[in-house]
């Protein structure tokens, strides 16, 4: 008998050793790794130039905290043990308020090094001094961090802001190994960059192959012990460059490589034949808009309209002057309140967000893209999923339009369906005042949508010329226009506004703003956020927004700031303080085994939880193809094997 059972463990032996031969699961799982294509150059080791900037960063480094994809992307501790705890000082003192953070216990760095709160302190020093960027610039309101002992850092900041946390997330970097190269002023981690990659995240360097431009990193060994988190289920994760597309597409259907970077142009027809491939549009942090200056006098929404009226300003660094109007009160003969003159003004806002030719938009992105609801993107926290697009229609804009006269006692206006637009009767008078300039980023032209978006304008009788600049010619216009404190301080309590383009400033604007997943427009709306004391450089005046932000940017109650940011929504999608356009998407390709580890609204954002990385389970091995899966002689050692198997059952069960 016991020569039975070892000639049946033979068989089973053999059995599972052709298995693994034939498995398609076991081909395809390639030692368990994961290659990630890139079209981006791997030459650049810098990690203070690669942050932000290249995937492999957030495999080796990780900060104190970190996005949780479990949480709706809430804040949770990594590094720390627990989230921070916060002491708001006084506010006469130049620290308004301070984050203490306590470190886990134990942490260690890839190579086994302890990470303290030195190290921490220190790597904020020189990311606000090797990476061309302050602190505050990186980190805003932070102003100093110290290490009080080796778990206990203090960071202080010279604002009060909810938003904190974003400062907490800088990768830690082992002072031992920065510090003496940052005392020379050397450059080595970008010739000898094995030195010093080196972090605490889950995966530690294994090799950079200059030949094939790969990058690979293999599991942390330290990483469980350090922070409770699970290790990956795979043994490797390669970045690799293939800087063709049709390259990287083929590697892809081949198996060679796991995922497609987005910023490889492709269509998703490509791909279509390929079932075992997925492809998903992932919407980013990013809106692009219709940027208004509310001194315009057909749909502006200015500060304290009725003491901006028939005002002049005189612009000191253009040597021109600008006198304030309104259509409306123009042709009511003044006989409308400010209400009525902004509810007119805002109507016609309102026209123009349906008059955008949003189809043409998202086919000229070729499908990279989704309309937008407000300027808030629908990936951030709390974003309202009630608040419904305006989509496409002239006719609802030009009924708007319409609504918007009859404020102003006009109630016979006729317009042109689906031509100019042009208004009919006594208003030709009128029409310059329903110009404008748009200005749009070269490097953001899409030729075909800035026709179509003037071709709709004009059937509401907007004369959007589209001017397209570099940089160089927008800044100067609109969002870094010249005004001084004096200018900004006037006598009478009025404020300079950013004046209209023939007075050297802009009429209208096509930009594109990265929010991020805490939506925090401050500074761009509020009245106390005109030009040149913030980046309000709309001239957008709302006493009720002003107060809605000042409650939104004081609130530290996460419960309480999402409610807020939904009525903050509200206000800017019925108000309108500019147009919102569409948010662009990334276009992901990827083999689908992955698709229960993948967060790809973390990867289109440069960041992702790379320890819930596991192996692929391949779903075509199955019962169905069990025996096709194999060659004719190891399908006949499989029915001995299984026989065999029955056998010692059965003996056993006696």
């Amino acid at each position: 008998m016991q020569a039975i059972k070892r000639t049946i463990l033979g068989v089973t032996l053999f059995l599972l050793m052709v298995l693994s031969i034939n498995s398609p699961s076991m081909a395809e799982n390639r030692d368990n790794q994961f290659v990630y294509a890139t079209p981006a150059g791997l030459g650049n080791y810098n990690i203070f130039d690669a942050f932000g900037n290249q995937q492999w960063v957030g495999t080796l480094f990780v900060g104190l905290y970190a996005r949780d994809s479990d949480s709706g992307y809430q804040y949770t501790p990594v590094l720390a043990e627990t989230m921070p705890t916060i002491q708001k000082t006084n506010q006469e003192s130049d620290v308004k308020m301070i984050a203490r953070v306590t470190l886990r216990n134990n942490l260690q760095f890839s190579n086994g090094d302890p990470l303290t709160a030195e190290d921490v302190a220190y790597t904020y020093e020189i990311f606000s001094t090797s990476s061309n960027m302050d602190l505050t610039s990186n980190a805003p309101g932070l102003s100093e961090v110290i290490p009080i002992d080796d778990q206990t850092i203090e960071f202080r900041f010279q604002t009060q802001s909810p938003f904190y946390m974003d400062s907490l997330s800088l990768p830690i970097l082992p002072k031992n190994i920065y510090q003496p190269l940052m005392a020379t002023g050397s450059k080595d981690y970008e010739t000898d960059p094995e030195k010093y990659l080196v972090g605490a995240g889950p995966f530690k360097l294994e090799n950079i192959n200059l030949v094939e431009n790969s990058l690979t990193v293999i599991p942390n060994p330290y990483w469980s012990e350090s922070t409770g988190l699970p290790m990956s289920g795979v043994d490797r994760i390669i970045f690799k460059q293939i800087q063709s597309a049709n390259d990287a597409i083929a590697a892809l259907k081949n198996g060679d490589v796991d995922i497609l970077d987005p910023f490889y142009w492709y269509e998703k027809d490509e791909l279509n034949d390929t079932k075992e491939i997925t492809t998903t549009l992932v919407p980013q942090h990013a809106t692009y808009e219709l940027s208004i200056n509310h001194i315009h006098p057909v749909w502006g929404r200015t500060a304290q309209l009725d003491l901006f009226l028939g005002k002049t300003f005189y612009y000191t660094s253009t040597n021109q002057s600008y006198t304030i109007k309104s259509f409306w009160d123009e042709i009511s003969n003044g006989i409308m309140s400010e209400e009525e003159r902004l509810e007119a003004a805002r109507l016609v806002r309102e026209a123009m967000a349906y008059a955008m030719p949003m189809e043409t938009i998202i086919k000229d992105l070729d499908g990279r893209g989704e309309p937008a609801t407000t300027v808030m993107p629908k990936t951030s926290i709390g974003w309202l999923s009630s608040l419904k697009q305006r989509e496409y229609s002239i006719t609802k804009a030009q009924d708007l339009i319409i609504k918007a006269f009859a404020l102003a006692g006009w109630n016979n206006i006729t317009t042109v369906p689906e031509s100019t637009g042009v208004y009919i009767g006594d208003l030709w008078m009128y029409f310059n005042e329903w110009s404008a300039i748009t200005l749009t980023p070269e490097s953001h032209s899409f030729s075909n949508w800035h026709s179509a978006l003037r071709q709709e304008l004009l059937k509401i009788g907007i004369n959007a010329t589209i001017f397209e600049a570099g940089w160089d010619t927008i800044a100067p216009r609109s969002f870094s226009f010249n005004l001084t404190r004096s200018d900004y301080e006037q006598p009478d309590g009025t404020h300079t506004p950013v004046p209209l383009w023939n007075t050297s400033g802009y009429d209208m604007l096509i930009i594109a703003y990265s929010w991020g997943f805490e939506f925090n427009p401050e500074g761009a709306w509020e009245t106390s956020a005109w030009l040149p004391l913030g980046y309000n450089f709309y001239n957008y005046w709302d006493p009720d927004y002003d107060t809605l932000m000042l409650q939104y940017t004081h609130e530290f109650d996460s419960n309480t700031r999402s409610q807020l940011v939904g009525q903050l929504q509200e206000n800017l999608y019925h108000h309108l303080p500019s147009i919102p356009l569409f948010h662009p998407a990334s276009l992901w390709a990827y083999d689908k085994s992955w698709s229960d580890f993948l967060d790809l609204v973390l990867l289109s954002n440069m960041i992702y939880e790379w320890w819930k990385l596991k192996p692929i389970v391949s779903d075509s091995f199955t019962s169905d193809n069990f025996l096709t899966a194999l060659n004719p002689f190891s399908s006949i050692i499989a029915l001995l094997g299984t026989l065999g198997l029955i056998l010692v059952k059965q003996r056993k069960d006696y």
